[in-house]
């Protein structure tokens, strides 16, 4: 069994990013579990709305993640550090340039999204706004220490992030008990999070490491017929509807019922993103291997698939057990008495997580393949889901069903479009013979 762990790469690899999630995982429930005391119901779902739109506001974020992922796994491939220094220079000169235009944009929105979600203030959203800031910065490191399969520092580095949050939202929420106030802790978990990824690629990477490896030309050496204003447009509009995809119940509950209902659902939401953590470490393990293969026009292996599936399927039959069997205990345990009255409803969120986990591989399966209509296929989940929710939002039970509903239904049309798209693709391989 030991030998098995340290040999084969795909289960060492995914048991290193789901720890670290774990880890990271714990504190960043230590800090629901403090913070959901001290604010009222309705303070904690002002909370829960503004921690949504601060995942949103990772859009960007998250679309260089998933572009510079396409990168360095080829990098990586041939080995070529050279390439590999190159490509961070060109790509941190770009954001420098970019971040700026980003900021100013996201303070001339805040009007608006205060009004959209009845907020009580600004504070918030420009707090909101200097952490996503630090998100930027943070996904190229992550990318490239990812990329190369350096899992370890990247577990290390969302831990030392999780805890500084956590630290400092303790002491803010101690003093000032708003949500608002609280915010600010997203800052300081942002800015630690950023030093420890910096200082764990210079220790990886240590002057770019360049030695036998190409000039260093990595445009014209892998990607000399990229259209890199397209790729940005097509990861840009994937990236921000998989983000809105995982938020979308939030942001609809928030904006069709009240402020306590919003509370609720938002406790019982943070339960399901524990599944959801650790399904997303197993789907972060693989894509490596996934976009390297997808580079050269393949699918993922049959290994890659049967493992991420099998390991998201353990993992969300396991939360969804101890969310059925112990409803109660598990509510208690981390938002405390004034939320039992919902305990019965967490069990939804074990499939709820289980079917948007799995959509969410498919996706990018298909991403990796530069499937880009998939974009298509998440757009129509989620109109199904908002759908569902303005029909449905009467109770907790009622919205958990129709947004569960609504990532099966998705889910199955991905599936079904890749594995016509790969079908396709084999048909048309295959020689002409008899004419």
């Amino acid at each position: 069994m030991r030998q098995f762990f340290l040999k084969d790469k795909l289960v060492k690899n995914s048991v290193i990013l789901s720890l670290g999630a774990l880890i990271a995982g714990v504190f960043g429930y230590f800090f629901q579990f403090v913070i959901s005391r001290r604010l009222t119901v309705a303070g904690y779902g002002e909370f829960q709305s503004l921690n949504s739109l601060f995942l949103t506001t990772g859009a960007v974020a998250s679309m260089l993640g998933y572009l510079f992922l396409k990168f360095f796994p080829v990098f990586w491939k041939a080995k070529d550090f050279a390439s590999n220094q190159a490509f961070m220079e060109w790509a941190r000169a770009k954001i420098n340039k970019g971040v700026f235009i980003y900021f100013g944009l996201l303070l001339v929105l805040t009007p608006f999204i205060v009004l959209v979600l009845h907020l009580s203030g600004y504070y918030g959203l420009i707090f909101i706004i200097i952490a996503s800031l630090g998100g930027i910065y943070i996904s190229i490191y992550s990318s490239a220490l990812t990329g190369w399969e350096h899992f370890l520092p990247v577990g290390l580095a969302g831990i030392l992030g999780a805890a500084g949050k956590l630290v400092a939202g303790y002491i803010i929420v101690l003093f000032f008990p708003t949500a608002s106030a609280v915010l600010f802790s997203f800052v300081i978990g942002s800015a630690v999070g950023l030093l420890s990824y910096i200082l764990f690629y210079k220790l990886y990477f240590p002057g770019g490491k360049t030695k036998e490896a190409p000039s260093g030309d990595w445009q014209q050496t892998y990607y000399a017929k990229f259209n890199f204003r397209r790729e940005m447009r097509h990861v840009f509009i994937f990236t921000l509807l998989m983000i809105l995809l995982g938020n979308i119940d939030i942001f609809l509950v928030k904006n069709l019922t009240s402020s306590e209902m919003t509370g609720f659902y938002g406790a019982l939401h943070t339960l399901g993103t524990v599944i959801l953590t650790l399904n997303a470490a197993v789907i972060a393990s693989v894509l490596p291997s996934v976009y390297a293969a997808g580079h050269e026009g393949q699918r993922a292996g049959l290994k890659t698939v049967l493992f991420a599936y099998g390991a998201i399927a353990v993992i969300s039959a396991g939360g969804s057990l101890l969310f059925a069997v112990f409803p109660s205990l598990t509510v208690h345990m981390l938002f405390g008495a004034k939320y039992l009255s919902v305990a019965n409803d967490l069990w939804l969120f074990g499939p709820l997580t289980f079917f948007l986990s799995i959509l969410t591989l498919e996706a990018n399966f298909a991403y990796a393949r530069h499937l880009y209509w998939v974009s298509f296929a998440l757009l129509a989940t989620i109109a199904l889901a908002a759908s569902g929710v303005a029909l449905f939002h009467a109770s907790i039970r009622e919205i958990a069903l129709a947004i569960t509903m609504a990532f099966m239904c998705g889910y199955v049309l991905v599936l079904c479009l890749n594995l016509w798209s790969g079908k396709k693709r084999f048909l048309e391989a295959q020689p002409i013979v008899g004419i």
